[in-house]
């Protein structure tokens, strides 16, 4: 399909390989496939028909093919939890919660250091959140980052 050729994507065809040999029989991908033609030449077009011709299932996250990260969120964070609002930017403060902290800090910058200028309260709040980020490491204490702890946090809420 397009013009790829498996020799320029040695991690793919290592994959594809273990998914022939039966090493792998599920295969989650992150691919944004909903437009055709996104992509010049449909560079990603034939990760997945080659992935199943090769016998695995293959789950979309980018789709969320079958509701697979739908359930999960559900079963995890309790049924008020809206998979929509998991974004790449809710991720990022996920999994990376330090470097987070630094765009924010460099992005308020100014706010910060002139608290005068932000409404009664605001800078400290910011500020601790800003710190208590810098510090989080998702994969300390052999936790598994899954939403990121304020969106978690805010699903598990009851409804008033």
């Amino acid at each position: 399909m397009g013009n790829v050729n498996l020799i320029d994507v040695p991690g793919f065809r290592r994959l594809y390989r273990c998914v022939k040999n039966g090493r792998f029989d599920i295969v989650f991908v992150d691919l944004n496939e909903t437009r055709e033609g996104l992509t010049p030449d449909y560079e990603s077009g034939f990760v997945c028909s080659l992935l199943e011709n090769a016998g695995a299932k293959v789950f979309n996250a980018f789709s969320d093919d079958g509701d697979v990260f739908k359930s999960a969120l559900k079963s995890l964070c309790g049924d008020s939890a809206r998979d929509y609002e998991v974004t790449d930017g809710t991720n990022i403060v996920c999994f990376f919660p330090s470097l987070a902290s630094d765009v924010i800090a460099a992005s308020l910058r100014r706010e910060l250091q002139n608290p005068d200028a932000l409404p009664s309260g605001y800078s400290d709040s910011a500020n601790r959140r800003i710190d208590a980020l810098k510090s989080l490491r998702p994969y300390a204490g052999a936790k598994s980052p899954f939403i990121e702890d304020r969106l978690s946090a805010e699903c598990k809420k009851p409804n008033a």
